[in-house]
């Protein structure tokens, strides 16, 4: 949509949309995440996706190198839309990928999945969090959980109580915001004196240093 808007009002709306469903996906992804994985995994899965953003950082870069220096004038368009078309189109057909290859949850129905290698998955959540779901009580303590609210309150309730839900939010508030300078991160580069295409893949090598840091500290 960034590729056909013509004036600052259409390009503020369309970036503000585009936050406004990208806001739910990094959160949403630690969470889909957090239903695979035992704990004690987690924090190198965790680097391992945001290495994503970080490396298409890098790869975002050589793409608009290579689109700014040769496309500019292609079928009437100027270079700065081709990006646009570009990368949106990539992420879209990607995205359309996922919603047929990526599982929801270990008890949903997943076509490459096995029924034994998803009972896998839900043993090794159990086992995780310590408690058989399937297990059948009795006495006080059935009573007990009978007079619980529904999973969905319960579980409502647990998270805004819980102090690492409200650290985790600010974490990633403070990560987000630290991570708004590669917006202008090849404006940053540009002030080097060097060519458009030059400048873009100067900013190659920082975010693939990025990449491998994160990937080193998270083992």
């Amino acid at each position: 949509m960034l590729g056909v808007t013509t004036n600052f009002f259409g390009a503020l709306c369309t970036r503000f949309f585009l936050g406004f469903v990208e806001a739910a996906f990094f959160p949403g992804a630690l969470f889909l995440i957090s239903k695979w994985y035992k704990s004690n995994e987690l924090s190198k899965r965790t680097a391992l996706l945001y290495c994503g953003n970080l490396i298409s950082n890098a790869f975002g870069s050589l793409i608009a190198s290579g689109i700014l220096d040769t496309m500019d004038g292609v079928l009437g368009f100027t270079a700065w839309r081709w990006l646009f078309f570009v990368e949106g189109s990539l992420t879209v057909l990607v995205a359309i990928i996922a919603i047929f290859v990526l599982p929801d949850f270990p008890e949903s129905p997943c076509s490459w999945l096995t029924p034994a290698e998803r009972a896998l998955a839900v043993h090794r959540m159990t086992e995780d969090v310590g408690f058989d779901a399937e297990t059948s009580v009795t006495g006080t303590v059935a009573e007990e959980v009978t007079k619980r609210p529904s999973k969905t309150e319960e579980g409502l309730q647990l998270a805004l109580t819980d102090w690492k839900v409200w650290w985790l939010a600010l974490s990633i508030g403070v990560m987000t915001i630290s991570l708004s300078f590669n917006a202008f991160f090849p404006t940053l580069s540009a002030t080097l004196g060097y060519g458009t295409t030059t400048t873009l893949l100067l900013c190659v090598p920082p975010w693939i240093f990025s990449t491998i840091v994160t990937v080193f500290i998270s083992r």
